[in-house]
């Protein structure tokens, strides 16, 4: 009962950037002679994280809505099969997701307070390789989980450092013409840092 009385509901932004991510890539690739067949994981350059979430804070327990958003280019995009090579070109990769989390607040501080928490939800995974012709979408489920610490600043304002591991929407593609055709399937997970303002209300 003191935990619902003192029960408040927040607005959190989040901004910040994937400090490693990477994406696993499987599939095969037939360009005029070259015939491939790869099974690889890249590495993605750092890029942008942002989100947004409404939430009820509970005392002890969290609960909040989350839309996030992140993308980053591939660093190499060499696929090797045996002795033979193929350049993919740049590739981009960007991920949004919608999320429901469940976040628990630690410790008994008054100004800092630590947390842990997971989310799971809906999310989608773009792939953007011009040299393939290829920029489509991948939808389904997404994950992560997250860690870091809130400070109050005021009764209404706290700054929160956070860490979380996301794990995102799963990716496919096919596409088929005389001399050139391609298979791809890839898993993308990303760890990111943010720096997050909340307001509570």
């Amino acid at each position: 009962m003191a935990g619902s009385a003192s029960a408040q509901n927040y607005f959190q932004a989040n901004l910040g950037a994937t400090v490693s991510s990477s994406t696993d890539l499987s599939g095969s690739l037939v360009d005029g002679p070259d015939n491939l067949t790869a099974d690889e994981e890249f590495d993605i350059d750092r890029g942008l994280f942002v989100s947004g979430a409404f939430g009820r804070d509970n005392g002890m327990m969290r609960f909040e809505g989350e839309v996030l958003y992140s993308n980053g280019d591939l660093e190499d995009t060499i696929v090797t099969d045996g002795a033979d090579t193929y350049d993919l070109g740049e590739v981009s990769v960007s991920q949004a997701a919608v999320m429901l989390n469940v976040l628990f607040d630690l410790g008994s501080s008054e100004r800092f307070q630590p947390y842990i928490g997971a989310g799971v939800g809906y999310g989608a995974t773009r792939f953007e390789a011009p040299d393939l012709d290829e920029d489509e979408v991948g939808t389904g489920v997404a994950w992560q989980v997250k860690a870091g610490v809130t400070i109050k600043a005021s009764e209404t304002m706290s700054w929160d450092i956070g860490y979380r591991y996301f794990r995102g929407a799963d990716f496919d593609a096919a596409y088929s013409e005389p001399g050139f055709a391609y298979e791809l399937e890839a898993e993308t997970t990303s760890h990111a840092v943010t720096v997050g303002a909340r307001f509570s209300f």
